[in-house]
């Protein structure tokens, strides 16, 4: 019976032991891949955040060129008219 218990014994260390090294493992695998996803979420989100900034700021860009490119080309032809309406003043009054 003495005999027994022993082995009993190192039988339930070594079980309990061994679980709690794969428990562990198993922790912290589970630990580094939520690390990594939530790192890779960070990631993205940040170059999310920065494609769609980069974007904005083009689109603002292509608009304020355009809306240059509208505003002086509106310019133009109210400058036309006034140099078209002064000629034709000229004309008139020759």
């Amino acid at each position: 019976m003495s005999k027994i218990a022993p082995q009993r014994c190192k039988g339930n260390t070594f079980g309990v032991s061994s679980l709690g090294v794969e428990y562990t493992s198993w922790v912290s695998s589970r630990h580094l891949k939520g690390v990594k996803q939530a790192h890779q979420g960070c990631q993205a989100g940040t170059s999310r955040v920065s494609s769609r900034h980069l974007k904005g700021v083009k689109q603002a860009h292509q608009r304020c060129q355009a809306g240059t490119s509208r505003m002086s080309s509106r310019h133009l032809k109210s400058f036309k008219m006034t140099v078209g309406s002064l000629v034709h003043t000229l004309r008139v009054s020759s």
